[in-house]
């Protein structure tokens, strides 16, 4: 790469260490993509890995709103 060329940001891995995988969604339960997702990380394009972390948010809303749902069945149960 020439010395003049800009340099792209590095898009971060959203990985929290908190590495497993949901029985029931199949997403981490730390950063909340699948596990697809987290082995080609690297090997994914710019624009594929801000759809990723842009969906992430969500996919935790979700993941909450699930076990809120079970915890309400069962107490009712």
């Amino acid at each position: 790469m020439p010395p003049d060329a800009p340099v792209r940001p590095i898009i971060k891995s959203p990985c929290v260490r908190v590495c497993k995988i949901d029985d029931d969604d199949g997403r981490c339960l730390g950063c909340s993509r699948t596990a697809e997702e987290i082995r080609g990380w690297f090997q994914l394009a710019d624009e594929e890995k801000l759809g990723i972390i842009a969906a992430i948010p969500d996919r935790m809303r979700e993941r909450m709103a699930r076990r809120r749902a079970e915890r309400e069945n069962r107490a009712s149960a």
